[in-house]
């Protein structure tokens, strides 16, 4: 009966940390993509100030 708790319980925290890093996946994927536009909003200021420099 202990065993079949104990199974039950590790399956739950297998559960719970595979959740757990699949949020955390999808933060880093947010941020990932939020850094890109960021980089790509930076280069595209710099590309018109270059612009109208030249």
């Amino acid at each position: 009966m202990l065993f079949l708790y104990v199974r039950k319980l590790s399956h739950k925290i297998w559960s719970w940390n595979h959740f757990f890093q699949a949020c955390l996946h999808d933060l880093e994927l947010e941020n990932g993509i939020a850094v890109l536009n960021k980089g790509s909003a930076i280069g595209i200021g710099f590309g018109t100030l270059g612009s109208k420099l030249l």
